[in-house]
């Protein structure tokens, strides 16, 4: 019988014999070059049909962190793999996807009893290469309709209104299920806060943050508080967001007078509208250093 149909794998074969990328790899980076090529492999062989995009900032900072690499540092080595070969150059160059030609043909013989082949370069080249006719030609309508008829929505508001069509896809709620959680119907969408996924992500984004060691009744309430209280936030691309955001902060990641965030106390109430609001923003801290000591106090209780 068939293997059903799957787009991933569990393993890939490393050659013991070093080939070009890793040479020039180890001879410039060292240990940490051998150790960026081996995590990429590996982050490609779990990924859907084995590539990544990472032209969105947020998913270049899950990316890197993923590899637990800096992202300059990272560019840097994709930027060689792809001049070696290892990475398709034309993919990387033009939508910074990171797709390896040898890792797909080294992963074929897992797809030998399945129902789907493996995807080929030149099909995903194909897929970025169509999106990108298609919002070109989106583009060319839109300035062609505005020099026609050059109306601002602040003009004439019925044109600042969405498509209905538009509108249900924002408001669209994506499913989850987790065990212990209630659930609360909506129509046919049953909004249940996906605690698992959402402290994964926290751990994969902000590993120099605190881990969740217990996730108790009262942290879940407030998870799911924050979960339900908008339409938006029922999404793990907008906490994803959320933890990148969380990562640029240098107070909210330790680098300020030793405060360390945690999860819990990022989804308080106070403390989450103000990490939205961008109180904590910045590389130095922004709106931290010139608090008084007290308030310094209040913040790190959790309190502020």
């Amino acid at each position: 019988m068939a293997r059903p149909e799957r787009h991933d794998a569990d393993y890939f074969p490393f050659y013991v014999k070093d080939g070009k990328t890793l040479f020039i790899l180890e001879s410039k980076y060292g240990l940490q070059g051998i150790g960026f090529f081996t995590n990429l492999m590996r982050f490609l062989t779990r990924q859907t049909d084995h590539y990544i995009c990472i032209a969105d900032e947020s998913d270049r900072i899950y990316f890197f962190a993923q590899l637990k690499c800096s992202e300059d540092v990272g560019v840097d080595m994709i930027n060689l793999m792809s001049k070696t070969g290892k990475i398709n150059k034309e993919l990387w160059d033009t939508f910074k996807v990171i797709v390896s030609e040898d890792l797909l043909k080294s992963l074929e013989p897992a797809y030998k009893n399945r129902k789907n082949k493996i995807v080929s370069v030149d099909q995903i080249t194909a897929t970025y290469q169509n999106d990108k006719r298609k919002i070109d030609k989106k583009n060319d309508l839109e300035k062609i309709t505005f020099q026609n008829n050059p109306i601002t929505s602040q003009d004439n508001p019925i044109t600042s209104l969405h498509n209905t069509q538009t509108k249900l896809k924002e408001t669209k709620v994506n499913k989850y299920t987790q065990q212990g959680d209630p659930a609360e119907v909506c129509g046919k969408n049953i909004l249940i806060c996906p605690h698992k996924e959402i402290i994964d992500l926290y751990h994969s984004i902000l590993p120099e943050l605190p881990p969740v060691k217990e996730w108790t009744e009262e942290r879940q309430k407030l998870l799911r508080t924050r979960w339900k209280e908008k339409t938006e936030r029922q999404s793990l691309d907008w906490w994803k967001n959320f933890f990148c955001d969380v990562k640029k902060s240098d107070f909210l990641t330790g680098k300020v007078n030793g405060f360390l965030a945690d999860l819990e106390w990022l989804v308080r109430p106070k403390n989450f509208i103000k990490v939205l609001e961008g109180k904590y923003k910045g590389k130095i801290g922004i709106g931290i250093k010139t608090q008084e000591p007290d308030m310094i106090d209040l913040i790190l209780r959790g309190e502020a």
